[in-house]
């Protein structure tokens, strides 16, 4: 049993856009699937290893989960 009012969101970045994600910025998280509010999540850390076969960098993004909306192993947008 976990306590999702706070949740993680991994995002992946693709590596041209790495100049432009900074730790502490703000991150529009919404949902392709479903008519619910985006969320607004601060990114609180950078991985260090790029992914080498999608040339990718996974971004850390916490987020207030009002509702429960955020589900484990969901898909979702950033922005």
């Amino acid at each position: 049993i976990a306590d999702l009012s706070k949740v993680w969101v991994l995002v992946e970045v693709y590596e041209n856009d790495l100049p432009f994600v900074m730790v502490g910025q703000t991150a529009t998280i919404n949902f392709p699937y479903e008519n619910i509010k985006p969320f607004i999540g601060k990114v609180t850390y950078i991985y260090p290893e790029i992914e080498p076969t999608t040339r990718t960098l996974k971004i850390r993004v916490e987020v207030n989960n009002p509702g429960f909306k955020l589900k484990p192993d969901m898909y979702v947008n950033a922005i």
